[in-house]
């Protein structure tokens, strides 16, 4: 007899796996979905182990195969358990990510009941099951539409076989094109060995800094040794040019390439480089593809189509073979960490136990890296590094005439307050409407950041002045003109704009501060005969497949650019020589330690997208906190000082990188049970730490969460921070209705 360890589609931590016998007329192997009985029902699994024996007594058989073949192989299947155990998530959540795009919804339920029995039953069940008492869908979707008393007698049906639940799975032929099946299997896999198209030399001579970590970073490639490796430079240094020759390296030796961007809509501009030196080589995959399209994707990624995958974090999942090279490029982004669903993992954390696994080099790219990359490689040196510290030209470049200068932009700190004492009331200050004058009539472009969405941040009450607020979430309502809706930013709930306040019932609103939305339409005020386009996660959603509003700005159609911080990621125009920062301050204040981190990071880097042609660059910072040390540094674009001041304030607090931080979140529809339930955790936690005497672990909380009420649920939240709060985590169980954030990056 040959049994199966099964990770099954259950809401299950411990055990990881099941154990199940393989019948004998079935071929089973390791990376293969089955179907598994479990509790009084068949549930979806993915075989992640096989053996010739157990020691168990009583073994249930595999309920049913799929014959589509093996999915993933033994480095996916370590992954997915290294995924499992670090973020304390289930190991098919964590198997899951690696299989073809909507293949976990394959499996359907069919409810089958018979003729014969009597239709006794409550008249919403007989309406869900149709007149002839038949049903086809899936059992849980149809529990939730029932009262709670027809839930229970479906359950006694189901128990005395009156209605029987069957299951089956979806035709392959609809997961994956069959045009596309024969193409695989005709084409086989191309072995030919990568020659490089001959315009290295003919579009840039490389620095001696990027040729000393082209030259080491290639040694590394080859080596087939597993190494973290960090690009330091400053924006506008060449950092994409080193990435396009180590990736070079990496196609000569017939090894391949992971490339992980931030963002969806930087990918138009970085296929268009790729493209240009591997012509035919390059695959893009993200989630905001059709879906017939993303399938193939995959389809075409497994069957060794391509030698370099491009995409955001579920890039790194794709079954590419033998990758030899994981780049990350704006490694410092906060949407590498994915927040909800589980797993909550970072795709850096991840992309270093893929790559160890692998012997594979990772390749780190930042001008403001995140500080714990940083502290690895400049403190700890488990990080080897390679600084940037020059701006280059998008001409060739001499190397012995090469400008020791940086070329940064010249960058203004612009004190609204004084703004205010001289009578201007205006969101712009002179300073700024005066030089985007100058610009414009350069027939130069202008980016104006505004790091809030919407035409007002906030709407207030005019009888009662009560803030106007979601009846979900509790947070600040942004007014949106573009749709005439009142929109809650945390749960995506949309009000009338007649609205009416909680507190008085008046329906008279009154707009405070500002987005996007309302500086778009003051800045057409001030320039009338300027085209302006906006660019933020709005426009981003409503044209997710083609972003034809950076497009446009990359070609010059508009003339200003106002967005949120998504203008700051990666854009390389070098007709932009003007850079607004609209209010520096946002999210400055907030309670949470990265804060400074975050805001540093976006000033430097959305200043860093002014001067990067042959025209000089210039930055404007408004601000009310000028003397502030983040906005001081920041606007002087003075990334190792940021980082001493910094670390020794993290140090002397036990932050992260000098600790480890592990939270916990509970959340329910009642405020009272939600208080109780996390002071009982803590309660809990605080007997473990007594208990083993984990002393060196902080247990701080319970506290309500920064958006107390988020989708009608109250929030309540408790850290674990010290060298490794696992500890405690590993000695209690932890209820399903916990989320655990390991190493998270916000405390909202």
């Amino acid at each position: 007899m040959i049994y199966a360890e099964v990770a099954v589609d259950a809401l299950i931590l411990e055990p990881k796996t099941y154990t199940y016998s393989i019948p004998k007329d079935m071929n089973v192997s390791m990376g293969q979905m089955v179907q598994v009985p479990l509790r009084n029902q068949f549930v979806d699994g993915i075989v992640t182990d096989i053996k010739d024996s157990v020691d168990l007594s009583y073994i249930k058989p595999i309920h049913r195969c799929d014959d589509i073949g093996v999915l993933l192989n033994s480095h996916q299947i370590y992954l997915a358990r290294w995924i499992s155990d670090y973020y304390f998530t289930s190991l098919y959540t964590c198997l899951s990510l690696m299989l073809p795009p909507g293949f976990t919804n394959r499996s359907q339920q069919f409810l089958r009941a018979q003729e014969s029995i009597t239709p006794d039953i409550p008249e919403d069940l007989l309406k869900a099951l149709g007149k002839k008492l038949k049903f086809r869908g899936n059992i849980d979707q149809l529990k939730k539409s029932l009262s709670k008393d027809s839930v229970n007698i479906l359950n006694k049906l189901i128990k005395s076989k009156s209605i029987t639940v069957e299951w089956n799975w979806l035709d392959k032929t609809t997961m994956l094109d069959d045009l596309l099946v024969q193409q695989l299997k005709d084409a086989g896999t191309d072995k030919t060995k990568f020659v490089a198209k001959n315009i290295s030399n003919e579009y840039f001579t490389l620095t001696d800094y990027q040729q000393k970590a082209v030259e080491k970073l290639s040694q590394k490639i080859e080596s087939n040794k597993f190494s973290v490796n960090l690009l330091h430079g400053i924006t506008g240094s060449g950092k994409t040019e080193v990435y396009l020759r180590c990736i070079e390296q990496c196609l000569y030796l017939n090894k391949r390439v992971i490339f992980l961007l931030p963002e969806i809509s930087l990918i138009d501009q970085v296929i268009q480089e790729l493209e240009k030196r591997f012509p035919n080589k390059i695959a893009f995959f993200h989630s905001s593809m059709k879906a017939t399209e993303h399938r193939n994707v995959w389809w075409q990624i497994n069957a060794n189509r391509f030698e370099v995958v491009v995409g955001p974090r579920s890039a790194l999942f794709t079954p590419l073979d033998n990758v030899g090279l994981i780049i990350i490029d704006e490694e410092h982004e906060w949407n590498y960490k994915q927040e909800e669903p589980n797993p909550r993992y970072n795709a850096r954390s991840v992309a270093m136990i893929k790559a160890e696994n692998l012997n594979a080099t990772v390749l780190l790219g930042s001008a403001t890296p995140d500080l714990i990359t940083y502290h690895r490689a400049k403190v700890m040196g488990s990080i080897d590094m390679f600084e940037l510290p020059y701006r280059i030209s998008d001409k060739p470049v001499n190397i012995s005439t090469y400008s020791k200068e940086n070329n940064l932009a010249d960058v203004e700190v612009v004190d609204m307050k004084e703004e205010l004492q001289n009578g201007n009331r205006s969101i712009f200050s002179t300073n700024l409407l005066d030089n985007i004058n100058q610009t414009v009539n350069r027939s130069e472009q202008v980016i104006l950041l505004v790091n809030r969405r919407g035409t007002s941040v906030s709407l207030r009450c005019k009888t009662c002045s009560e803030i106007v607020s979601c009846s979900s979430c509790n947070a600040v309502l942004t007014y949106h003109s573009s749709i005439e809706k009142l929109i809650c930013h945390l749960c995506n709930r949309k009000y009338n704009t007649n609205y009416k306040c909680k507190t008085c019932d008046a329906t008279q609103i009154e707009m405070l501060g500002f987005g996007t939305q309302r500086v778009v339409s003051e800045i057409k005020e001030f320039f009338p005969d300027a085209s302006v386009a906006r660019w933020d996660r709005d426009i981003s959603q409503e044209n997710r497949h083609d972003p034809e509003v950076l497009r446009d700005f990359s070609k010059g159609n508009a003339q200003i650019l106002v967005g949120t911080q998504m203008v700051a990621k990666g854009l390389n125009i070098p007709n932009v020589t003007l850079v607004g920062i609209v209010l520096a301050d946002i999210g400055l204040f907030i309670p949470d330690f990265r804060s400074s981190e975050k805001i540093f990071q976006l000033i430097y880097q959305v200043v860093g997208r002014s001067g990067r042609g042959e025209k000089p660059g210039k930055g404007i910072v408004q601000t009310y906190f000028p003397e502030n040390y983040v906005i001081d540094l920041a606007s002087k674009q003075d990334f190792t000082s940021f980082y001493d001041v910094e670390s020794k304030f993290r140090q002397v607090h036990n932050l992260p990188p000098y600790s480890r931080i592990i939270k916990l979140v509970y959340s329910h529809f009642d405020a009272q049970r939600a208080q109780k339930e996390a002071e009982r955790m803590k309660r809990e936690l605080m007997q473990i730490r007594s208990k083993w005497d984990y002393w060196y672990i902080d247990v701080s909380g319970p506290v309500p969460s920064f958006y107390n009420k988020l989708r009608g649920k109250y929030r309540w939240q408790i850290l674990l921070r010290g060298p490794n709060p696992r500890d405690i985590i590993n000695r209690i169980k932890i209820p399903d209705n916990w989320i655990i954030d390991v190493d998270p990056l916000t405390f909202n």
